[in-house]
């Protein structure tokens, strides 16, 4: 049985960073699934050679795998709007370098509006903590939450993470918007849900800002000496812990500037939200930590000592008798002789 689980751990541990890839490349590979999905322009059959040359290119090199991905998202996006798709190939190709060199966490931060659609949304953060570090984590958090955020004021959704729990966005509703805008237009679109009044402008920027700093927070904890002595139950605590700091700042700032997810907001919902997104973390946390480190192996029953040999029996013992008795005139006699041999000397 030990062997059973022993051969393929050892496999993965071995191979571990050629696994990451391979998740990072079926990320990217998925958001492009994604996006020809939504806005089905290529020719029959097209979308599915694309999706596959993004992910095998990303395997081979990560920059060629990001480069291809952004050229072939260029062009569903600009039938939207060509000022939207401009823009952004602006960003792709200004921030290329941290993003491949960080692809992983660049997968992540894109899925944000679709984790948020399975209300998982605040998972990113704590992961982004856990294992990025610190400092990864805060600039993990807060684009997630910063392009959440935006994807949904282009869908014409309310931008508020507390809403946004279980709620998709609409590609429809982003052309219908976007479909017949100027570049000043375009801009206005982006912006104007964030900052309809400064409360609200504040508002999301507070939430900007927990994100960011949950990851940092999570981060700093997590590398704590006790807490890597504890891994993985450490990051799993961490990470279930995180969920419901999340649920509560996002209620308490929304109550605190009057903002309408405060009136009727489903807390049963949003219990479940941070529950799963904590057990969810926390499973993924163990996960990695399982793969990273060797199984120990099983102790081996100690054999049993082989008995004592038997102690040799003693000889037979004559009985007194067989001796012959002890005479004193004889040994006086002996005694006798050798001193006479002495006086001849």
């Amino acid at each position: 049985m030990f062997s059973l689980l022993h051969v393929p751990h050892g496999f993965i541990r071995r191979h571990l960073s050629r696994l990451e890839r391979g998740l990072t490349a079926l990320g990217l590979a998925g958001l492009m699934y994604v996006l020809n999905t939504s806005l089905p322009v290529f020719p029959p059959f097209w979308d599915g050679v694309i999706v596959a040359t993004v992910f095998l290119t990303t395997l081979v090199s990560p920059f060629a795998g990001f480069s291809l991905a952004v050229l072939a998202a260029f062009y569903p996006l600009s039938t939207i709007s060509l000022y939207l798709a401009v823009i952004f190939l602006a960003i792709a190709i200004l921030a290329a370098r941290p993003l491949t060199q960080n692809l992983g966490a660049t997968v992540l931060v894109m899925s944000a509006p679709l984790l948020g659609g399975y209300s998982l949304g605040w998972v990113i953060p704590l992961l982004g903590g856990l294992w990025w570090g610190a400092a990864g984590g805060s600039w993990i958090g807060a684009l997630a939450a910063f392009w959440g955020l935006i994807a949904a004021g282009m869908a014409g959704l309310e931008p508020d993470w507390l809403l946004l729990t279980g709620q998709f966005a609409s590609m429809t509703a982003v052309i219908e918007r976007f479909a017949e805008a100027n570049s000043l237009e375009t801009l206005r679109l982006l912006i104007l849900p964030l900052a309809s009044d400064t409360t609200a402008l504040l508002y999301h920027l507070l939430q900007i800002a927990l994100w960011g700093f949950v990851g940092t927070l999570a981060g700093h904890l997590n590398d704590r000496p006790d807490m890597q002595n504890r891994r993985p139950w450490g990051g799993a605590l961490i990470a279930l812990v995180g969920g419901f700091i999340l649920l509560g700042v996002h209620v308490a700032l929304a109550f605190w500037l009057g903002q309408p997810a405060a009136e009727g907001y489903n807390y049963r919902l949003g219990v479940m939200a941070a529950a799963t997104t904590g057990v969810l973390a926390a499973a993924l946390e163990m996960l990695q930590d399982f793969f990273e480190h060797p199984l120990p192996r099983p102790r081996k029953k100690p054999r049993p000592a082989p008995p004592p040999d038997p102690a040799p029996s003693p000889g037979p013992v004559p009985p007194p008798e067989q001796y012959p008795p002890f005479d004193k005139n004889q040994e006086k006699a002996k005694d006798d002789l050798i001193l006479l041999e002495l006086d001849e000397e």
